[in-house]
């Protein structure tokens, strides 16, 4: 029976592997801190996972 309810997926990805991802896929070293810093930054949400899945039961 299909959910009436909307869904909410998060994704996350640390800081180092997104560096990582960004160097192996070419991005000079310093661009690649920046943006993963900025990334880590504005999805800091890994310590609230817990609770937003409650919250959505």
């Amino acid at each position: 029976m299909p959910r009436n309810q909307p869904r909410l997926i998060l994704v996350h990805e640390p800081e180092k592997a997104c560096f990582d991802r960004l160097v192996a896929d070419g991005y000079p070293a310093e661009r690649a801190t920046e943006i993963s810093s900025y990334l880590a930054q504005s999805t800091d949400l890994a310590p609230e996972f817990e609770v937003l899945a409650a919250a959505c039961e």
